[in-house]
């Protein structure tokens, strides 16, 4: 029952914030298995980020941080509103492609620290 519980509340916290739900191909891979959550949960940082997505984009596209905290202060401009519907499928791809090839912590950290995520 605690790791159902576990699992609801992980799985509540991939979407929303300026992400909110416009990437379904990595959203359903997420959804898909709780090891998949899981590798970006260890990296969740919740004081800063509203939803693993969020997390996940902005580690991936570095450049939309600065929009993403502004989207938290203001809740103006979602992503759904700055991007094209073109950009949202390739960036969908890239975030997926990504998520896929980490296993775990060290492999993420390793892609980060040779710049390709």
């Amino acid at each position: 029952m605690a790791m159902l519980m576990l699992m609801r509340q992980e799985m509540q916290c991939v979407s929303g914030g300026i992400t909110d739900s416009i990437f379904p191909k990595t959203e359903n891979y997420m959804y898909s298995r709780s090891s998949h959550q899981k590798r970006l949960s260890s990296l969740y940082a919740s004081e800063k980020y509203e939803s693993l997505m969020d997390m996940f984009f902005c580690i991936v596209f570095p450049e939309y941080k600065p929009t993403c905290f502004k989207f938290y202060e203001d809740r103006n401009l979602p992503l759904r509103k700055l991007l094209s519907r073109e950009k949202v499928s390739l960036y969908d791809e890239i975030l997926f492609l990504n998520l896929k090839s980490i296993r775990n912590k060290e492999e993420w950290e390793v892609l980060s620290d040779i710049g390709i995520c």
